[in-house]
Order: structure tokens, then C-alpha cells, then sequence
């Protein structure tokens, strides 16, 4: 309520961000996820056109440049002037066809000596593997070090050839991890980031790092690289525990840590969450049509909501919650996203974590008009309504077997099921169909309300747990 007082705009995006995925359209979302779009693809052009720009030979270019200056000064002291102006065009023409040469040309490989000496250090390294798994790691840090060396030596950088990159950052990142089995921790630091410097998204390399620095007695050095590698694959469980691991002993060795959050970290919580939602999401979507089609030949329509509950659980959903796992409540969590609210990476995060991408079918989609869209968001919050009431009632001691996330699941579950049963419409299609009227719903006066209405109710959820 503080935040609705002192920014609407941001309460609301607050608000939408839970599981129910209709719930997840507004003004203020649509108006920010437009913005960032534009802001990350300006980003990311910006960042190609500079990598471009460092790969070209500036010196070659202004040598070719100067050299031709000279040359029209010498031609222009010996030139028949009756017939400067076609020697002119044709020296014009020589100078730039060399210009576009240097330009598109330059870092170009010789594909058959760089295809076989890539032939030749994958055949060294997968000759070291049995000495790594026979754990000689030394033997097979030197190995690895001398294929190290001949990729090095070959006069091919790792910006002239994306098997290059990809073969060099290999490598590194072994040779990383045989120090690090040794304890050379320094050793392992700067072979790995060695590694990210020629692929900064590499996730092995940021593993390897993060867990040889918190090895190394450095817990904070360790969550920034686990958060990061966290960011760009929330997949990884064996990743997670570790941050997990690091951040506790970094509040530990430095208490007044406790409750912060970085950037990264910020990142990595966006990614998990964004997972995770999707993965809820697309169970309990399948499992709302199925319960509809379950019902609908038993006779039986509705649902009550402990048996809902009862099902949710039964089908074991991945409901530990991100936040936790940082020490953060959900009202922490948001005030530190505004903090970001003018970075684009991490606004984009957050929009990819409260509204996950739209999985329904395309057809289905285009034959719902906004005017459905809107009585489709009417009849959620009449259900909404029914739920909560239920959930009022319930016995308090059977309440405390319920979480606010088991709860909020549940209630998607089956306003999901009062679409499909009501309208014939699957909830994953009207989430598509969105997508295809935001201009009509942005100026809606009742999708706008009632978008406000499901999410003061999705908040009033948790409040009904007591």
C-alpha cells in the first residue's frame, strides 16, 4: 500500500507478478516491455558495431589512406590534365577496392590448417581424459597446457574464428580445473578467467571460477561469479547449491552482507524465477485440461479448492522459492528491483519473470477477439472471488499445511479451469491471443480494472492463509 501511494506504475508491476498468467497484462507492463526491447536492442547493435570496430586493421587503413594521398599529389603534379578526370575515377576506385578489402577481409583464416589443427588438440585432449578421470591431475594439466600452447602458437586469435573461441576457451577451462583439483588457486583464477575473457557468457568457466574463489577463502568474489553463471542458466541445480552455499558463508565472514543483493545476484533470482514459472505454468495448464475434460464426464464441474490443492501437490511442482534461498522477503525483493528500474538487462529480466513467454497455439489465439479477451478477464475475477471466500472458511489447522506459493498455483489452476470450462478457451491461448490486441486492452477501461482487481486479490491470497 505504501508503494501504491507513492508509484502506481510500480505497485502494479509489484503486484502481477505472481504465477496466475492472464493476470500478467497491464498498461504498465506492455508501455515497460516495449521500452526495454528498443533499449536492448540498441544495446546489442551498439556492442556489435564496436566488436566490429576492433577487429578492423585501423593502422593498415590509414597507411592504404596515406599512401593514397601521395599518390594523387604525385599524379597531380604529372597528370594530363585532359584526361585527369578517368585516371582520377580509376585510382578512386583502386584505393577503395583495397579499403573494402582491408575492411571485410582482414582476420580471415586459412581453413584447412586451422580445421586441422583443431583436429589435432581435440585428439591431445581426449587422449588427457583418462589421466584426468584416473585423477593424474597434474600429468593432465601439463597435457592440456601444451595443447594450450599450440592454439596459441598458431597465429589464430580467438576473434578470427568462432571454432577457434570455442576450442581456446575449452581448453582454458580445463587446464583451470586440474589447478584448481591441485590447489593452485591462483593458477585456476587466471586460466579461467582467461576463459571468460574470450567468451564472457561461458558458464563452465564462471562455475569453475566462482567455486575455486570461495576455495580460496574470497565468499564474495564467489557469488558474484555463481550469480552470473546462475543468470545465464538457471537450469543447473548443482550451480545454485553452490551460490547458495557461498552467499552463507559470505554473510557469515561478513554480517553486515546479510540481506544485500547485487547486481548479479539480482539477475540470477530473475532467471530462476523465469524458469520456474514456466515450468509451473505449463503443468498446470495441462493438468487444468485435463481435470475440465475429467469432470466434464463425471458430471461434475467444479472443483473445491482443497481438492485443487490436493492435486497441485500431487503432480510435484518446483515450488521453492528464489527469494529464500537470498534471504529475502517479496517486499525486499521489489524494492531492490527498483533500484534497477533504468537498467535494461535487469528490466527485461524481471519482464521475462513475470509474464514467461506465451505457449498457446497460434491458430487458437487469432480466432479470440479483445472483446472475449475482456469477459474472459471478468470471469476471472468472479472465480477469483469464489476462491478466496473458500479459502477463508477453511479450518486455520489445514491451512497451515498451505504456502502462499501452493496457494497462488491453486488458484490458477482453477481460474484456468473456470476458462476452459465456461468459455472453451485454454488459459496458455488466451495468453498468446494478449499478444495480439495489447493496443485494444491498453485502452480498456474494464480489462484495466479488472486487471487491478486480480491483483489486489492475488495479494489477498496470501492475507487468507492468516
Amino acid at each position: 500500500m505504501e508503494l501504491m501511494s507513492t508509484d502506481p506504475s510500480a505497485a502494479l508491476c509489484v503486484a502481477l507478478r505472481p504465477f496466475m498468467p492472464a493476470f500478467q497484462r497491464s498498461l504498465t507492463e506492455i508501455s515497460k516491455s516495449g521500452r526495454e526491447t528498443l533499449w536492448s536492442t540498441y544495446d546489442t547493435q551498439s556492442k556489435a558495431a564496436a566488436a566490429f570496430a576492433l577487429d578492423i586493421k585501423w593502422a593498415k587503413v590509414r597507411k592504404a589512406i596515406w599512401t593514397w594521398l601521395k599518390r594523387q599529389a604525385q599524379l597531380m603534379r604529372k597528370t594530363d590534365w585532359r584526361r585527369a578526370p578517368g585516371d582520377v575515377v580509376r585510382q578512386a576506385r583502386q584505393v577503395f577496392g583495397s579499403l573494402r578489402a582491408l575492411v571485410t577481409r582482414e582476420g580471415k583464416v586459412d581453413k584447412e590448417k586451422l580445421d586441422a589443427l583443431l583436429a589435432e588438440v581435440r585428439g591431445e585432449c581426449d587422449a588427457v581424459k583418462p589421466l584426468f578421470q584416473a585423477g593424474a591431475f597434474a600429468s593432465a594439466g601439463e597435457r592440456y597446457t601444451a595443447a594450450l600452447e599450440k592454439l596459441k602458437g598458431s597465429g589464430i586469435t580467438a576473434r578470427q574464428s568462432v571454432e577457434m573461441q570455442s576450442e581456446l576457451t575449452k581448453v582454458l577451462v580445463n587446464v583451470a580445473i586440474c589447478a584448481k583439483k591441485q590447489e593452485k588457486f591462483k593458477e585456476a583464477i587466471a586460466f579461467a578467467t582467461e576463459a571468460l575473457d574470450a567468451d564472457p557468457k561461458h558458464v563452465k568457466a564462471l562455475f569453475i571460477r566462482g567455486t575455486t574463489h570461495f576455495a580460496a577463502g574470497d565468499p564474495e568474489s564467489a557469488v558474484q561469479d555463481l550469480a552470473r553463471a546462475v543468470a545465464l542458466d538457471p537450469t543447473g541445480d548443482n550451480v545454485r547449491a553452490e551460490l547458495k552455499k557461498a552467499r552463507e558463508a559470505r554473510n557469515l565472514k561478513s554480517p553486515d552482507m546479510e540481506g544485500e543483493v547485487s547486481r548479479s545476484e539480482l539477475l540470477a533470482i530473475l532467471a530462476v524465477t523465469a524458469r520456474l514459472q514456466n515450468i509451473i505454468q505449463e503443468k498446470v495448464s495441462s493438468l487444468a485440461h485435463d481435470l475440465v475434460e475429467e469432470r466434464r464426464a463425471g458430471g461434475n464441474k467444479s472443483l473445491p479448492f482443497v481438492e485443487g490443492h490436493m492435486r497441485i501437490h500431487r503432480i510435484e511442482l518446483p515450488l521453492d522459492d528464489p527469494l529464500a534461498d537470498h534471504g529475502l522477503t517479496e517486499q525486499t525483493f521489489q524494492e531492490k528491483l527498483m533500484e534497477y528500474e533504468k537498467d535494461a538487462e535487469v528490466m527485461g529480466a524481471m519482464a521475462l519473470a513475470m509474464r514467461p513467454p506465451p505457449r498457446g497455439n497460434i491458430e487458437r489465439a487469432r480466432q479470440i477477439t479483445g472483446e472475449q479477451i475482456v469477459e474472459i478477464h471478468q470471469l476471472m475475477v468472479t472465480e477469483m472471488r469464489k476462491i478466496l471466500d473458500e479459502l477463508r472458511h477453511l479450518p486455520s489447522q489445514l491451512k497451515t499445511s498451505m504456502t502462499r506459493k501452493s496457494i497462488e498455483v491453486t488458484a490458477e489452476l482453477l481460474v484456468s479451469m473456470a476458462v476452459e470450462r465456461e468459455m472453451g478457451i485454454r488459459s496458455e491461448d488466451v495468453e498468446q491471443a494478449l499478444m495480439n490486441h495489447e493496443s485494444f486492452l491498453c485502452t480498456n477501461a474494464d480489462f484495466l480494472k479488472c486487471s487491478e482487481d486480480l491483483a489486489v486479490m492475488m495479494q489477498e491470497l496470501g492475507e487468507a492463509l492468516g
